[in-house]
């Protein structure tokens, strides 16, 4: 098997680039999982064999030290995500109350992703030819279309779940699922703190017995966050928790059903504790419809991925056709 050699930043980019390339690529991702990215320092064997890659996906400078770290010393192999997404035209939103680009997660916003998957994969894709990976290049450039197509349908799905449940805003804790949030059709109302890394502030808790969203999303896995402090502030002013988890999804398959549990998550968190609020239309009153619903979905999603595996695993659209 012909093999090209990847090594990424984040687990977003390792999930796609194994979902474009398939058993072609080998990817490694720099910062291993339970690590704090922002203090994670590699080894030196480590360091070598990223510089050994064919390519190296970075997905932003001047936010994490490695990410800095790695560019410099290999800037001819290094592709910075962010910025071929700005050459592109797409533009970051900026972290509320701050005038920062919100570096966050960027590639959860439905636009920037689709974009990704272009990018990532047109890279891919030229790589394989430069190596004379025919059948490989074939392959990525089908699995392009096909990868763009599941996330739409994730997401527009994931909107029609979030639309028919009311909930029109959220508070998040930090800037790193907003960028998620709002491509669930979700209003941010308020960030409580700018910054994942520090705990917000007394005033910034007070603030929310002001807001009208009852629901305050976190990622646990990506914010600097004591839950059981947060919850028993919150019980008091009625605001339920949601802990979405963003990257606890640790096979690649798993990446085009995050906003689709994302919106369930949300929803069965913010109205199934709260079925008699005002905001909860008839789609609460009635859970097996919710239920139905999301089933159908997911099965529609599933369907989708299991084709693409499919094509994947199986070497593209020359043998799919057979």
């Amino acid at each position: 098997m012909m093999i090209i050699d990847i090594a990424v930043t984040h687990p977003v980019l390792h999930s796609l680039v194994k979902i474009l390339g398939g058993d072609y690529v080998e990817a490694m991702n720099i910062i291993p999982p339970d690590m704090d990215p922002h203090e994670y320092e590699p080894p030196t064997d480590t360091i070598k064999r990223i510089g050994a890659s064919d390519l190296i996906l970075i997905d932003a400078l001047n936010h994490l030290p490695i990410s800095d770290k790695i560019y410099n010393l290999y800037p001819d192999k290094s592709i910075v995500l962010y910025n071929e997404l700005r050459a592109r035209g797409w533009t970051p939103d900026k972290i509320p109350g701050t005038g920062i680009d919100n570096l966050h997660e960027f590639f959860l916003d439905e636009k920037a992703l689709l974009m990704t998957i272009d990018i990532v994969g047109e890279t891919l894709a030229g790589i394989a030819g430069k190596k004379g990976y025919s059948e490989a290049q074939q392959l990525i450039k089908a699995n392009i279309e096909i990868t763009k197509k599941i996330f739409s349908e994730a997401y527009n799905n994931a909107r029609s779940l979030t639309k028919l449940s009311g909930i029109s805003e959220v508070v998040l804790y930090s800037p790193v699922p907003y960028y998620l949030v709002k491509s669930l059709g979700i209003e941010v109302s308020a960030i409580m703190t700018p910054d994942p890394e520090v705990e917000p502030s007394p005033q910034s808790l007070q603030k929310l017995s002001s807001v009208s969203a009852k629901c305050l999303l976190i990622s646990s896995d990506a914010e600097h966050i004591e839950i059981a402090r947060i919850e028993a502030s919150l019980k008091p002013l009625g605001i339920r928790l949601v802990d979405l988890k963003l990257f606890s999804y640790k096979e690649p398959w798993s990446l085009p059903f995050l906003p689709l549990l994302a919106a369930n998550l949300i929803i069965n968190r913010c109205i199934s504790e709260a079925r008699s609020s005002s905001e909860a239309t008839s789609y609460s009153d009635n859970p097996s419809m919710s239920l139905e619903l999301a089933a159908g979905i997911i099965a529609g999603i599933m369907i989708g991925v299991v084709a693409m595996t499919i094509v994947t695993r199986y070497g593209g659209v020359k043998r799919w056709k057979r």
